[in-house]
């Protein structure tokens, strides 16, 4: 990969859980091999990354190439004013980009703007935003949010014990990575048993970036039917976090919105969740019951498995679908085994 594209992707990633929903986008501002300014996407409702590059230039050099992650934006319908435009007005003659925007207000128009104004555009295609934006690429390639299952497993396969008690399987170290898996998606979604049974305050607190004043904590998605204790800590915190699917019980308070989905429906969740809430993630957390659901529908795309230095028992464990050969087990792309003291993690995409 280019050295100037490279750098652009670097830049990029200092933005991760600070953009979402938008991508994480770099941008780099070359003559040859010689760097002359760059910058990034630094948070949601910022400036993007071509314009922040570009910020204290009136005209940019002809031999001057921009290179750029993402195809620059060319339309209206968010915060900022799009990108395209400006770099016309600057006087830009060539940029480099890594890849089209999937988004469908964008996907290629953005580059025809550049073209139909004189503009030099090459696409060096690179995989690179497959990883670093798989949520939002996920999300509008598909028009629906991206699910991941995280759990907290014992070496004998339980996550809790048969009376519900779980805490806890792992160590620090695994929850503060924990945590920092929480920061990078829009959405925390739990069963409303375990939030009763173990009275979770759902947000990020020991990962680093929770102290960045422009971080915004994930909204909290509860599912099942059943009331909920109103002292309990999710309810002691700004309600305009929580997310109630499915049937909300009566004494909800009214702040908290609600999404209907039956389980037994032919109707996604994560299709509901994208239309209705605009989540492009979901990092779902538990309980058991919850995740078996989602297993069996098949509603994810990207596992963690978290495994703690323990023997539990008979207990609370993943269910699924049932299958009646080795040829149906479902094996993962890209999968990885992390270690934190000593607890493993299995991490994976479907």
């Amino acid at each position: 990969m280019n050295q100037m594209m490279d750098r652009a992707f670097t830049l990029a990633a200092r933005g991760q859980g600070l953009t979402r929903p938008n991508p994480m986008v770099g941008a780099v501002l070359a003559k040859k091999d010689q760097v002359i300014a760059e910058g990034y996407h630094p948070y949601f409702g910022a400036d993007h990354a071509e314009v922040m590059a570009l910020k204290n230039f009136d005209s940019i050099p002809t031999d001057h190439i921009l290179y750029c992650t993402l195809e620059p934006c060319c339309h209206e319908k968010k915060k900022t004013p799009p990108c395209a435009p400006m770099l016309v007005q600057k006087g830009l003659k060539k940029i480099v980009i890594a890849s089209l925007d999937p988004n469908p207000l964008v996907a290629g128009k953005g580059v025809q703007y550049l073209k139909d104004h004189g503009v030099e555009v090459v696409l060096q295609h690179c995989d690179r935003n497959e990883k670093l934006n798989r949520h939002f690429f996920y999300a509008m390639r598909k028009q629906q949010t991206y699910f991941h299952l995280k759990a907290a497993l014992s070496l004998d396969g339980s996550m809790a014990l048969a009376n519900g008690e779980s805490q806890w399987i792992t160590h620090q170290q695994s929850r503060e990575y924990a945590h920092k898996l929480r920061s990078q998606y829009d959405a925390i979604m739990v069963g409303a048993k375990t939030v009763r049974h173990d009275n979770p305050s759902l947000d990020v607190r020991y990962a680093e970036i929770a102290q960045n004043s422009h971080f915004r904590q994930p909204k909290i998605l509860i599912y099942g039917q059943e009331s909920l204790d109103l002292k309990l800590k999710i309810f002691q915190q700004n309600l305009d976090r929580l997310v109630w699917i499915g049937r909300a019980p009566s004494d909800l308070p009214k702040e908290v919105k609600i999404v209907n989905w039956d389980s037994q429906c032919g109707e996604t969740l994560a299709k509901k969740l994208y239309q209705e809430l605009a989540l492009h993630s979901v990092l779902v957390e538990g309980g058991a019951e919850l995740l078996s659901l989602l297993i069996e529908k098949g509603v994810f795309q990207r596992v963690s498995f978290f495994y703690g230095n323990c023997l539990m028992g008979p207990g609370k464990r993943l269910g699924g679908k049932s299958i009646l050969s080795m040829q149906q087990a479902l094996r993962f792309r890209q999968a990885r085994w992390l270690s934190f003291g000593s607890d493993a993690v299995f991490e994976g995409e479907v």
